[in-house]
């Protein structure tokens, strides 16, 4: 019976998915389409993944507020900066 009360609590489902998912996703910027790296718990932790790809765009997403964060990679340094333009962007 308390299987089938927790089951159909939908607020019980979201916070064990929460805590179940980390705080952060990092994806490289490949052609200009999302490809995913890995979790991460911390902004540094996200920062390390991106760094040890090499030179190129990263987007660190948070799973919590869906708010993303943009970065360089050049030369081992990080740096932020504003999402890419698309090729619709850039051909108007």
């Amino acid at each position: 019976m308390r299987e089938a009360h927790l089951a159909d609590n939908p607020s019980h489902e979201s916070a064990n998915r929460e805590d179940q998912t980390a705080p952060l996703d990092v994806f490289a910027v490949r052609d200009g389409q999302p490809l995913w790296l890995g979790s991460a718990e911390a902004p540094a932790q996200a920062l390390n993944i991106a760094i040890k790809q090499g030179d190129g765009d990263y987007v660190v997403l948070s799973n919590q507020t869906g708010h993303k964060e943009f970065y360089k990679v050049t030369a081992g340094s990080v740096a932020p900066t504003s999402p890419a333009k698309t090729k619709s962007e850039t051909t108007a």
